[in-house]
């Protein structure tokens, strides 16, 4: 049976995306992604997909949250149900993924635990405020996917943590089930991409400025 079959008997089957990995050049400097906290705040069935929410029947704990990364809408853009990554893949672990895509297209080493060097190599700690898709009915269906994640550790510009955002507006004709995995591979690329123009240039875009740090209101 096929993805259209199977969205038909039930909930649609979960999304996922495979980010490449780069090799390293030798000599490079090495670091390593320490924690990650997924600190996303999802509310309760609002009436469309902008907020990060819970759909009816969907447990809050942590569990099942650390693996949704949007919401499903009708044609009358009413919210509906959530989309889901597989079992045993979190959007605390694609954020980690696409920073370290970014580190490695900014020229550094991502060293990954039990690798030589990896607890003496400089941490980046992780802290995700939004990783959130959801389908907006204009003339066509498109999808949007937005991005903020505040990064610190001993590697300028983090070394007082900054914000680095990415996001993806994808348009498409009708609904597909492949288009969530498109949506949140461009929007993780777009991420991975800023990080990189973070490292190189130091540059922020405004609209990641005007977000307040993590603990501060």
């Amino acid at each position: 049976m096929g993805l259209l079959g199977l969205a038909a008997c039930g909930r649609p089957p979960p999304v996922d995306v495979t980010l490449p990995v780069l090799p390293a050049a030798p000599g490079v400097p090495a670091v390593r992604i320490g924690p990650v906290q997924d600190a996303r705040v999802f509310t309760r069935q609002p009436r469309d997909g902008r907020p990060m929410s819970l759909a009816r029947g969907v447990d809050d704990d942590p569990a099942t949250t650390a693996r949704i990364v949007g919401r499903r809408s009708s044609w009358h853009g009413l919210a509906q149900g959530n989309v889901f990554l597989p079992e045993g893949r979190t959007a605390a672990e694609l954020v980690a993924e696409a920073t370290r895509l970014g580190l490695q297209r900014a020229g550094y080493r991502v060293l990954a635990p039990g690798e030589p060097g990896h607890a003496e190599a400089p941490a980046l700690s992780l802290v995700v405020r939004r990783l959130w898709g959801r389908m907006v009915w204009r003339r066509l269906l498109s999808y949007e996917l937005r991005v903020e994640v505040w990064v610190a550790g001993p590697v300028a510009p983090f070394a007082q943590g900054a914000w680095v955002c990415g996001g993806a507006d994808i348009g498409r004709a009708g609904p597909s089930p492949g288009v969530w995995s498109h949506t949140l591979a461009v929007g993780l690329e777009d991420y991975a991409n800023n990080l990189l123009e973070r490292l190189a240039w130091q540059r922020l875009p405004p609209h990641c400025s005007r977000i307040s740090r993590p603990g501060s209101r």
